[in-house]
């Protein structure tokens, strides 16, 4: 890690809470899905949708990071996160679900930028090393969260699983 710039550093950080929180409802969200009423067929469906929302975001997503500010777009991104996972969790049907889900889904357009930034202060740090590290932050905070996630959800509630998450997306 000593390798990485400040900047890096700081995108590595909020990746690692980004993470934290998308792994507290991201693998058990088909159950939730489930609770709000949908049959398997319509989990499916809601998922689906969810990943056409995810394929459609990068098109936009890296046309607009050679074109604004690499972090307005991350943080706008970043913003559009925050309020998907609330209009999850306010979700009381799977039908009210899927504008959140496919909402955050389309959050990702931001990751084009997240790259280009991670890119651009690399410095003189051979990029493959520099990528690496810093979306090891990523994966580092999907290690422990599903089980975390799961474990919240079987005690309190799913909807208190979403608002944990909106509050790690908040710190990241």
């Amino acid at each position: 890690m000593t390798d990485l710039s400040w900047d890096n550093r700081l995108v590595a950080l909020a990746l690692f809470l980004w993470a934290c929180g998308e792994g507290l409802f991201m693998y058990i969200q088909p159950i939730y899905i489930q609770q709000l009423g949908a049959n398997p067929v319509q989990v499916g469906s809601v998922l689906s949708l969810s990943g056409l929302a995810l394929t459609v975001a990068y098109l936009p997503g890296g046309l607009i990071s050679d074109r604004m500010p690499r972090k307005t777009i991350m943080l706008v991104g970043w913003g559009v996160g925050f309020i998907a996972v609330l209009l999850m969790a306010a979700a009381r049907d799977w039908r009210a679900f899927i504008p959140g889900t496919m909402l955050y889904s389309f959050s990702a357009f931001c990751v084009p930028a997240i790259s280009a930034m991670i890119a651009d202060a690399a410095g003189g740090v051979p990029l493959e090393r520099v990528l690496t590290l810093v979306y090891v932050g990523y994966w580092g905070g999907s290690i422990i969260s599903p089980s975390i996630g799961g474990g919240l959800a079987e005690v309190l509630d799913m909807r208190i699983v979403f608002f944990i998450a909106a509050g790690c997306f908040a710190l990241s």
